[in-house]
């Protein structure tokens, strides 16, 4: 509890620096060690002309590395509006309610999934991407299903519900009830109403779109 306290009062900048820091490392290292190589590799093995898809990669490639930086900011941003919204339902009665402290814990929760990313890019380097693609698989309700569910629609929901996003669920409601003083069951309740429904409603979104382009 007082470690967590102490986590929470930390500066979110330096820690949004960091976890910057590491997914453009693990882009840069992902495209050095398994996408190029393997790019090489099929161009060698391939009997057409594949330089043209080499090229336009190495042109884009600044661009690949800096996109999921960029999509975890994002990612923090939307958690922390939801969370915002959602605190206006929950904890009427708060005056210092704001936008900051929402924030401040959607950056200190998501440590959860930069370590699932970096365990997924460590697998894709040392191991295979084929390993990497199977590993959410492994950890997430889809496992239930021995991986057997043909259409893609019905793949999304279930690869959703996985181990680390349950954890950043749970972490996340652990620092929210600290910072507001309430039990661990109120704030999961409030978890579940104010991110975890529309985290829902957004795969919802998805498998429409799966299925009207399919």
């Amino acid at each position: 509890m007082v470690l967590s306290e102490k986590y929470l009062k930390m500066n979110c900048l330096p820690l949004c620096m960091i976890y910057l820091g590491i997914v453009l490392l693990l882009a840069f290292f992902q495209q050095e060690y398994s996408v190029i190589p393997q790019l090489n590799q099929k161009m060698a093995e391939s009997e057409t002309d594949v330089t043209s898809v080499i090229e336009s990669f190495m042109r884009l490639r600044w661009f690949l590395i800096i996109t999921p930086a960029v999509s975890i900011l994002v990612r923090i941003a939307i958690i922390s509006s939801c969370l915002y919204v959602g605190s206006f339902f929950f904890f009427i009665e708060d005056e210092t309610n704001s936008f900051s402290r929402w924030w401040n814990i959607t950056v200190k929760s998501q440590i959860i999934m930069i370590i699932y990313g970096v365990v997924v890019s460590l697998i894709n380097i040392l191991i295979s991407s084929e390993a990497a693609l199977a590993f959410p698989q492994k950890i997430s309700l889809l496992v239930l299903f021995d991986s057997q569910i043909p259409e893609r629609w019905m793949q999304i929901p279930l690869l959703a519900i996985n181990i680390f996003e349950v954890l950043f669920w749970i972490l996340m409601s652990h620092f929210i009830a600290i910072k507001n003083r309430i039990t661990l069951k109120e704030s999961l309740r409030f978890v579940l109403f104010s991110y975890v429904m529309p985290y829902f409603i957004y795969m919802c979104f998805l498998v429409f779109i799966t299925i009207y382009v399919s």
